[in-house]
């Protein structure tokens, strides 16, 4: 990382600290809280404890959320954590309180859900959020970004050749491709890629789709049930963007919008249809939030305001 990209992120955890809704916690000298549901909305706190759906899905997702690893602490404890922010912003969905987007009502909501990538691949995707419409006929998955999209390079994870996969898998070559045009970029674009192999699969690929099903035990099953190739199903990244109200494609973000608009003209058509065009949902955490705010629970509003964007 640069040492501009060094000293924007240390301005925007800083900013972070400040928030209001912080100010009775410790905050160590990493930006990181004692304990993660600190970072909750706290009329929230119960649906994240060890009982809780909401925490075994994130228990089963692959990125330590919620327990740290060799030392290290879980990521939900950092107050820059991507995954608290999707949770403080759509853990309140359910069929009492659906969210309402481009005239889908939703009313269920899911995190850290599992899809199928490619054949031998090591880790399936992990979906940030998935919400499902009343009648399930459409898919909305969201990436959440919180400093990935500024911090973070290309990971070498699934590394730089085809070893990994069996190479009868139509996206082996588009996958090795693109990641070698984006080696130098952000580990998103990685992200990406994956996500969206994944969600074709799901869509076109019975057996992904069959996967899919045995592999997310916290969706009802009744929901997946109604699940089918013929589910509308889209995705977008959801950025959060510093500098919303002068700047909606700020210092923290303002490469990476373009980034993925020429990452989507090199997709093969079958991947490029699963994003949203143009006129997609949101692109950022506070367009997101100035759209829906009415939508939500009053309390609710008020804390991720305070929390997020009021500085």
């Amino acid at each position: 990382m640069s040492n501009k990209a060094k000293s924007q992120l240390q301005e925007l955890k800083e900013m972070l600290e400040k928030s209001t809704e912080l100010k009775d916690y410790d905050i160590d000298e990493n930006y990181y809280l004692s304990d993660y549901s600190y970072n909750v909305y706290p009329d929230a706190r119960t649906f994240i404890d060890m009982d809780g759906k909401f925490y075994k899905m994130f228990m089963s997702g692959d990125g330590h959320e919620l327990v740290g690893k060799d030392d290290k602490p879980c990521h939900a404890r950092a107050i820059y954590s991507s995954s608290m922010l999707s949770y403080n912003f759509f853990h309140w969905i359910d069929d009492g309180h659906p969210l309402k987007l481009n005239d889908i009502c939703y009313d269920k909501v899911y995190f850290e859900v599992k899809m199928k990538v490619l054949t031998g691949s090591r880790k399936p995707a992990n979906m940030d959020v998935v919400l499902i419409s009343k009648d399930c006929k459409s898919m909305l998955c969201i990436e959440s970004k919180f400093t990935e999209h500024m911090e973070a390079l290309f990971a070498d994870s699934y590394g730089d050749s085809g070893c990994y996969y069996s190479h009868n898998d139509e996206y082996v070559e588009n996958f090795i491709e693109l990641q070698d045009i984006y080696n130098n970029y952000y580990d998103g674009i990685k992200q990406n890629i994956c996500h969206l192999i994944a969600l074709s699969n799901l869509k076109h690929d019975e057996n992904a789709l069959q996967w899919f099903k045995k592999n997310n035990p916290y969706i009802e099953q009744e929901v997946l049930d109604k699940i089918s190739k013929d589910t509308t199903i889209k995705f977008i990244n959801l950025l959060y963007l510093f500098d919303y109200k002068n700047n909606p494609t700020d210092k923290y973000g303002n490469s990476y919008p373009d980034l993925l608009e020429d990452f989507k003209s090199k997709l093969p058509d079958k991947l490029r249809m699963e994003l949203l065009k143009d006129d997609r949902i949101f692109n950022s955490y506070y367009e997101l939030f100035d759209n829906i705010k009415g939508q939500m629970p009053e309390g609710l509003s008020k804390y991720l305001g305070s929390r997020y964007f009021e500085k």
